[in-house]
């Protein structure tokens, strides 16, 4: 893991007189961005329980991210692909979340109505284990991020963290 305030030896150099915590939020900001817009940080999470009582259920974060999005899921090893609320609608007329199957065969998608939650559609009506890859992105208060962030992408993230800091310079 690196710290957040290691990138101010990549933004030093670039802007002058900025206070080393106003220089980590800008780097935090960028970081959740870039980890937004490209999806960079994403892992395969196993061993899922989904819960037939429950119409959505939570994605587990590691500590210090937040889930963005639920790229794909496999139940019995069958691939789940995501689908838009039009998608379920046109498909189930409206219906769609009452609907409950026992085997993931059945199931026509999911959806992520927000960040973090999860919705099978449809309803699995038996406790299953799922595998979700999931993209995450640094929490706002986290004080490290993975070692490639730095070391692969820090430059571009820096940019970032440049713009927002450009962009206060006359404030008052």
């Amino acid at each position: 893991m690196v710290r957040i305030d290691q990138w101010e030896n990549l933004l030093s150099q670039h802007i002058n007189g900025v206070p080393v915590p106003t220089m980590v939020d800008a780097v935090r900001a960028a970081l959740i961005d870039f980890c937004n817009s490209t999806w960079c940080d994403s892992d395969i999470l196993e061993g899922i329980q989904v819960d037939p009582l429950l119409a959505e259920w939570p994605v587990p974060a590691p500590q210090g991210k937040f889930p963005v999005a639920v790229l794909t899921a496999w139940i019995d090893g069958e691939e789940i692909k995501p689908k838009t609320a039009t998608d379920l609608h046109e498909k189930y007329s409206g219906e769609w979340f009452s609907q409950r199957v026992a085997a993931a065969k059945q199931i026509f998608g999911f959806n992520c109505r927000r960040p973090g939650l999860i919705r099978l559609v449809p309803h699995l009506s038996v406790a299953k284990s799922a595998i979700l890859e999931v993209a995450f992105q640094p929490r706002q208060n986290a004080v490290e991020v993975e070692n490639f962030l730095y070391e692969i992408h820090g430059e571009a993230i820096s940019y970032g963290a440049l713009a927002r800091l450009h962009s206060h310079i006359n404030a008052p």
